[in-house]
């Protein structure tokens, strides 16, 4: 079952998948139904899976590539461009990404919208396959600039000691324990995280360097 799918089985009225640029959660949600990146989107799901993808001239072309989903030219103005296009349905909203300007465009031409909130983060969570092999990889190539780097010997690599409580660091010890907490880094600071994936198999660390402090002069 694909994440349209999945989405749509958890509905009970057609969901508006949206938000501004500037909001970090909506237009990431399009893009994880849909796989279109841009800054000027929507997603539309029903119940029954199908989907509409509205955006503007400078994205349609991408989103006509977009397999299984209606698309919907619209003007850069796309809240009120999708307004028009829905009048007269009641549909959900994810209220924490879709601002209250938007939610009054819809208002004023008879669409019906419901507050609606965390519904595709669920799905988020649970990682698919792609999204897993994806992770794998990142690990590995950290695990593999990471050994570089320490291989090196040289002093730009220099592994970097902090204690937190005292907000300060050290560049003297040959190694460092791993830390927990929150440090304050320097300018020419870097943090190397541990990456850990949590499977319903279990947990399995995606690294084999725990998180570091490395300098860069």
């Amino acid at each position: 079952m694909g994440r349209r799918e999945r989405l749509a089985a958890l509905l009970d009225e057609p969901l508006l998948v949206a938000g501004p640029p500037y909001v970090p959660g909506g237009q990431a949600n399009v893009r994880y139904l849909t796989g279109l990146a841009s800054s000027n989107a929507a997603a539309l799901v029903e119940p029954e899976g199908s989907a509409t993808l509205f955006t503007d001239s400078r994205y349609a072309p991408r989103a006509r590539e977009v397999e299984g989903a209606t698309v919907v030219e619209t003007p850069r103005n796309l809240v009120a461009a999708i307004g028009e296009h829905l009048r007269g349905r009641r549909i959900g909203f994810e209220e924490q990404n879709l601002p209250h300007a938007g939610f009054r465009q819809l208002a004023a031409v008879g669409v019906e919208a419901v507050p609606r909130s965390g519904l595709v983060e669920r799905l988020r969570a649970v990682k698919d396959a792609g999204e897993i092999e994806a992770m794998r990889r990142a690990g590995a190539v950290s695990d593999e600039v990471f050994g570089a780097a320490t291989a090196s010997g040289s002093r730009s690599t220099r592994p970097r000691c902090c204690d937190p409580s005292r907000r300060m660091c050290s560049s003297r010890a040959t190694s460092c324990p791993s830390s927990r907490g929150s440090t304050s880094l320097g300018r020419r600071s870097v943090r190397i995280e541990d990456l850990v994936l949590v499977t319903t198999t279990g947990a399995e660390r995606l690294t084999r360097f725990t998180k570091e402090l490395l300098t860069v002069e």
